[in-house]
């Protein structure tokens, strides 16, 4: 009897570490490439939850979420989007509040506990003094809810016909101007779109912007290190740019969007402009870092 003791507390101890009980609940997700992007919440009767924001607040995103099984060391999931295959991840339990997931999966990354927003902002916080948060995201106001404008929005507005263009090719887009209230940090925002989308805006800089260089300094302290700093010529032109990598949420359906912003100063002159896009100002910074060089002979 005292054997068959031991085997049964034997037994509920090996039960109890290979439940996944320990799963159920929500869970900030830093993806590999390392954006703090969503937050799932596991439920025990064998689904998830997809949330964009953070601390799994909001709105849910019904494609997004699905189904899960836990089973040792790999977590199954299929969501409920018919088009994306099952995936099947391998998961590693770090702490009671940690666990990391890998695998070809949107879903892989790290994965931090979320009761809620408050604890979520902190764990932000943790995470970026840590150097784990690569990526920050842009706040809405900042860029990510004009690049969602739609082209029947863009052609209210008035045609650009001083557009700042960075290629000759985008002289072909529809170029919209729009002018923000007077006192302001923007003279004029220029949208630039192609058939079906916003290709990229410009923020023309009002002088307030350039004092001490107000706008590059409130983008540092909210996106962090920039990803590249160039220094083109000096003196009256002397000109310098500043890139960052971010990234918005829910972008024309996506639930995240890399996004570059490139801010070109130019201080003896109190100008500047400030350049979003999901791709096509970007793919320059090399070519802005090559004239750099040309230059700065």
């Amino acid at each position: 009897m005292r054997g068959l003791g031991i085997g049964l507390i034997a037994l509920a101890f090996l039960s109890g570490c290979s439940t996944s009980q320990w799963l159920n609940g929500r869970w900030a997700q830093l993806a590999e490439d390392g954006k703090l992007i969503g937050c799932i919440e596991f439920k025990g009767d064998g689904t998830y939850v997809t949330y964009l924001e953070r601390g799994c607040e909001g709105q849910s995103e019904e494609l997004l979420s699905g189904q899960w099984q836990l089973k040792k060391n790999q977590l199954a999931m299929k969501t409920r989007n018919p088009l994306a295959p099952p995936a099947a991840l391998a998961i590693v339990k770090r702490s009671p509040t940690e666990f990391v997931l890998s695998g070809a999966s949107g879903a892989a990354g790290e994965y931090y506990r979320a009761e809620n927003p408050i604890a979520v902002a902190a764990l932000e916080q943790r995470l970026i003094g840590e150097g784990k948060i690569k990526i920050r995201e842009l706040p809405p106001e900042m860029g990510c809810v004009p690049l969602g404008k739609s082209l029947d929005d863009l052609k209210k507005l008035p045609k650009d016909t001083t557009p700042r263009l960075l290629r000759k090719a985008d002289a072909q887009l529809l170029l919209a101007a729009e002018i923000p209230p007077a006192g302001g940090e923007f003279a004029k925002i220029t949208y630039a779109a192609d058939n079906d989308r916003v290709v990229w805006i410009a923020w023309e800089l009002a002088e307030i912007a350039m004092n001490n260089d107000a706008l590059r300094t409130r983008l540092e302290g909210k996106l962090g290190t920039p990803a590249k700093q160039i220094a083109i010529g000096e003196g009256e032109q002397g000109q310098k740019i500043t890139c960052w990598k971010t990234f918005c949420r829910n972008v024309r359906g996506m639930p995240t969007v890399d996004i570059d912003l490139t801010l070109f100063a130019t201080p003896a002159q109190k100008k500047g402009t400030l350049y979003l896009s999901d791709g096509s100002v970007g793919k320059l910074w090399a070519t802005f870092e090559e004239l750099a060089k040309e230059a700065n002979k």
